[in-house]
């Protein structure tokens, strides 16, 4: 399977790119497995690339996930953090992720995770330097290792018209597994899908992400579309999406999204309209395996502030 990569965004302008992956069945009754490799280039003279896989193993009674990657992103951020300042960035990353997960249930796995992450944050001028400096976001080195346990009654694990996903993940950061950081974060996710009409799907997600003695590198980002990953940080974010994928054609769907989320130190701070940031968009998918119901999405997203951007990728948002 070959898939186009396109995105643009104020962070880091225009970037295109490409997946490739090897696509098998290797277990009866099993979602199909996928490995592949992706890389992408940008007009800042940014790049990402990876290799990864995905498999389904003994009639899904195992399942595995793997990724290596890195790459460096020049930003360029028009209000840094909320502060109304311009900042330009360099971030160098590099990491590897690995986890398996066992049924224990009918709809139910239980298992464990591992991170390997080395990230670091450059300022492009003295001013970038002093503001990364004064609010510890120099990045972090740290290994990690964690709990995940999943209860999945989707119908496709790749474009679900029914069912429901709960994830729910642990990471705990240590200076034992020789980073120089040590720190925990837990994230939970709660997926519904209920199909209508012909081929018709209202998707919505919930997503809570919430760090304990977190550097402010390892803070919670707004990870919607139409918003910088990484711009606006607090320690915990919550965030409510919903998808509306309306059946077009055979291969063909029109999509219309919005979502609201909260970056807090405490839930209260949800009261105050400051904390709270609405995103919204609209799309169109194409089915681009029909029989495994992969897709490529081109969607065009906004935020607050005039913050917008456009991307072309692989798979579905959740």
């Amino acid at each position: 399977m070959f898939a186009p990569l396109v995105s643009s965004n104020p962070k880091l302008g225009t970037s295109g790119g490409a997946l490739g992956a090897y696509i098998a069945d290797l277990g009866r009754d099993a979602p199909p497995s996928m490995f592949g490799v992706m890389g992408t280039y940008s007009t800042t003279d940014s790049f990402v690339y990876g290799a990864f896989g995905r498999a389904f193993l003994g009639e899904d009674q195992h399942r595995i996930q793997m990724f290596a990657g890195g790459g460096k992103a020049n930003n360029d951020y028009q209000d840094f953090l909320g502060s109304g300042l311009p900042v330009q960035t360099t971030d160098d990353f590099k990491g590897y992720y690995a986890s398996y997960l066992y049924r224990v249930a009918p709809s139910w796995f239980l298992g464990g995770q591992a991170f390997i992450n080395n990230y670091a944050m450059l300022g492009a001028n003295d001013l970038a330097n002093s503001i990364i400096d004064i609010l510890d976001l120099g990045g972090f080195n740290s290994n990690a290792l964690g709990l995940r346990a999943e209860y999945d009654s989707r119908d496709n694990t790749q474009s679900p018209a029914s069912g429901r996903h709960l994830i729910f993940s642990q990471l705990a950061y240590r200076e034992a597994l020789g980073g120089n950081v040590s720190f925990d974060v837990y994230n939970l996710k709660w997926r519904n899908y209920f199909g209508h009409g012909e081929g018709s799907v209202f998707a919505q997600q919930f997503e809570a992400r919430y760090t304990h003695d977190a550097p402010n590198s390892g803070y919670s980002t707004l990870r919607f579309r139409g918003y910088i990953p990484g711009e606006l940080r607090a320690p915990n974010v919550i965030s409510w999406e919903g998808e509306e994928r309306y059946y077009l054609a055979e291969r063909w769907r029109l999509a219309a999204f919005a979502g609201v989320g909260c970056l807090h130190d405490d839930l209260n701070d949800c009261t105050d309209s400051g904390n709270l940031y609405a995103s919204g968009g609209v799309g169109v998918h194409f089915v681009l395996r029909p029989k495994e119901k992969m897709v490529v999405r081109l969607d065009y997203a906004r935020g607050e502030g005039g913050s917008e951007a456009f991307y072309m990728k692989f798979g579905q948002e959740f």
